[in-house]
């Protein structure tokens, strides 16, 4: 019977053993998923924010299509998708006539170029010369 008894003890010690192995490798596994979600979390910040700024920005290209003409852009893979693409526009510079005229150009720029409301003002302050400068 002690025979039994020890034999026993010993598969039950073993049952432990391998539980908690399994508990240990369980955390382990925890702890990967969880670092997992955060780099995702991570890398889904960080391309909304380089989506955010490719739209924002207009000097972004697109790859070029080998077969398009000059005036037009690819747009990602598979199908071709064409856009033509604006005209670049320079902003108007100041001289000190003329001031409405100006800041109408001004503000078309801006709508065209889509500039932030806080870039406006520097943008426009770097294109005065001569009196308006002064």
């Amino acid at each position: 019977m002690d025979d039994s008894l020890e034999a026993a003890n010993q598969r039950v010690n073993g049952i432990e053993v391998k539980l908690h192995a399994q508990s240990d490798d369980l955390a382990q596994l925890k702890a990967m998923m969880k670092e997992m979600a955060n780099q995702q979390i991570s890398i889904k910040q960080t391309l909304q924010t380089l989506a955010g700024e490719a739209s924002s920005s207009q000097n972004v290209r697109m790859p070029q299509h080998p077969a398009l003409a000059s005036n037009q852009e690819w747009i990602g893979e598979g199908p071709p998708t064409y856009r033509s693409r604006r005209p670049r526009r320079d902003f108007p510079s100041f001289e000190g006539e003329e001031v409405h005229k100006w800041l109408y150009k001004c503000n078309q720029y801006f709508d065209l170029e889509e500039i932030p409301e806080t870039d406006k003002l520097k943008l426009a302050s770097y294109y005065l010369d001569g009196l308006a400068l002064y």
